[in-house]
């Protein structure tokens, strides 16, 4: 009997191993590049913060300063937007619950910090961005490369993997309510960018 339920102890263990050994593990997060160093950004001046009772989860943070953590070979996320333009608010909630659910702060490029910036394209350091991230950021009608907002930026190991403008194709204007299956669809492509970016 004895030897019986040590033959069965063994074969449970050796299942289970293989079972765990199919299972993919999730990406650690201990690859992601701490911001810390970096002021909180204050968010409040979104409309979508009204009513909102989650922290959010960024960081101020300059071009300069993005390009230098890409030059150091750092691996996070860059949210280029500002408060006043409703996609963004359209999309800003949604991308905090996910960094709040994936423990990482996100990059804030405010591309109206300076009042005197009237268009994405006047922000400080335009072209070190549009050199970083241009491959990304399309050409307008005038042949110039546009950075239109809300857009985001998958930097792994300091070089662009992946990046994503607004919020999801099926949504025709920022003030239409998105459906569960839309918040859902925009939730799972932000964190299948942050699941490459981690492994």
């Amino acid at each position: 009997m004895k030897k019986n339920l040590t033959t069965c102890v063994c074969a449970l263990a050796l299942v289970g191993g293989l079972l765990v050994g199919c299972v993919s593990a999730a990406p650690s997060i201990a690859s992601y590049t701490s911001l810390d160093a970096y002021p909180k950004a204050d968010m409040s001046n979104y409309a979508c913060a009204a009513g909102y009772d989650k922290e959010y989860q960024f960081r101020n943070m300059t071009v300069a300063e993005v390009a230098a953590e890409m030059d150091k070979g750092s691996t996070f996320v860059v949210y280029t937007g500002f408060n006043k333009c409703p996609w963004c608010n359209a999309m800003l909630n949604m991308l905090n619950d996910v960094a709040l659910s994936r423990g990482i702060e996100i990059a804030y490029i405010d591309t109206r910090a300076n009042p005197s910036w009237k268009s994405n394209m006047d922000i400080g350091d335009y072209d070190l961005l549009v050199e970083r991230f241009g491959d990304a950021i399309p050409e307008d009608d005038d042949g110039r490369k546009h950075l239109y907002v809300p857009h985001c930026f998958f930097v792994k190991n300091g070089q662009l993997v992946h990046d994503h403008s607004g919020t999801v194709p099926s949504q025709a204007g920022p003030n239409d309510p998105l459906s569960e299956e839309e918040i859902n669809e925009y939730t799972a492509t932000i964190n299948s960018y942050i699941d490459d970016m981690l492994r």
